[in-house]
């Protein structure tokens, strides 16, 4: 059996209702047919888990040379590395320019931006974007536009609460909630947050709008952040800035407050001991088998690939620099997740 109909069955096998996965569905099979990939190299470095056996499916289906890369510097499952060996997927450990040239990149946290790429690069998290500075390539940036919000707001929201609930904290009902960051990731967040009963207030910029029900503190009100801080049960990290919250590791390590990182970098810095976040500051999400659930990954990764075709089909050479996703590109593969109404609503809900 070849790799593609190896990793087919095993996801069709693992998720059962299509409805989980309506973008990465129509993908493969508009692929399946098409084949806009035949013969092109590319390396993925998505985070690798099963459920990301389906993004896999369709870079195969569409005809690429696919080779997975994986790095000790994110989060894996070595359960499901070695499985995709098992099917004949080839896969490399933290490669670089030694890696030899491939004609599409598609990376994560810029982890793979050494890497030789004849037709450009695919980003899929917002930090990674600013490590390709000073490169003359060109850079399609999927964390860019409405599509991403989907995984980052409501994805990395629900998982959140989930991780939470899966350590056995399961009632929040008028649990006090300090969190840091109110970006897409911390609205998502502070929304599940918020709808599972808990008394939610954030620490932000003062013109950052947030949602009814909760309460924003001033990030330069210091005397405020400190007070909340004191009278709090749990503290949350989700900035995505490194050591930011380090003016005030002695009162979070002196406070009664479990603390929880959700950003991909340490934000709480190196004064903060690992053993006072839960996880180790690992992004909590990550210590579930399903870190994301695939409803709402999959037209993320559906968009990664389509990535590899339009740097591709593009031509070479292509305008260096920062592609941001086509609007036209990304109204076509949300029309299947509208379209199963698994999602909409919290989709409406968190106004993405």
């Amino acid at each position: 059996m070849d790799p593609a109909d190896s990793l087919l069955n095993f996801f069709q096998s693992r998720y059962t209702q299509k409805t989980a996965y309506p973008a990465l569905a129509a993908q493969w099979e508009l692929w399946s047919r098409t084949k806009p990939l035949q013969g092109v190299k590319v390396l993925d470095g998505t985070p690798l888990f099963f459920n990301t056996f389906g993004k896999y499916t369709g870079l195969l289906l569409a005809g690429a040379e696919l080779t997975v890369a994986y790095s000790p510097e994110l989060p894996y499952d070595p359960e499901a590395l070695a499985l995709l060996a098992s099917f004949g997927v080839p896969t490399v450990k933290s490669p670089g320019r030694e890696s030899g040239t491939y004609d599409v990149v598609l990376d994560c946290a810029g982890l793979y931006q050494w890497v030789p790429s004849r037709f450009g690069y695919a980003e899929l998290t917002r930090s990674g974007i600013h490590m390709y500075q000073g490169r003359d390539v060109p850079l399609f940036a999927v964390d860019s536009g409405r599509i991403k919000q989907i995984e980052t707001c409501l994805g990395t929201g629900e998982s959140c609460l989930r991780a939470l609930r899966h350590l056995g904290y399961r009632e929040w009902d008028r649990v006090p909630v300090l969190q840091f960051g109110y970006g897409k990731v911390g609205r998502g967040i502070a929304m599940y947050l918020r709808d599972a009963g808990a008394d939610v207030t954030v620490v932000d910029k003062k013109t950052v709008p947030v949602m009814p029900g909760i309460r924003r503190i001033d990030m330069e009100d210091t005397d405020a952040v400190r007070s909340a801080i004191d009278n709090t049960q749990w503290i949350i990290a989700v900035t995505g800035v490194p050591a930011v919250l380090a003016p005030y590791v002695e009162p979070m390590r002196n406070s009664q407050a479990l603390l929880v990182n959700m950003g991909a970098l340490d934000e709480f810095g190196d004064a903060m001991p690992p053993e006072r976040v839960l996880y180790g500051k690992q992004p909590l999400n990550f210590m579930l088998d399903e870190p994301t659930e695939l409803r709402y990954i999959d037209v993320t990764m559906a968009l990664d690939n389509a990535a590899a075709e339009y740097l591709y089909n593009g031509g070479t050479p292509r305008q260096n620099g920062v592609i941001l996703p086509p609007e036209e590109l990304e109204n076509m593969l949300l029309k299947p997740v509208f379209e199963t109404n698994l999602i909409a609503d919290e989709i409406r809900k968190a106004g993405i």
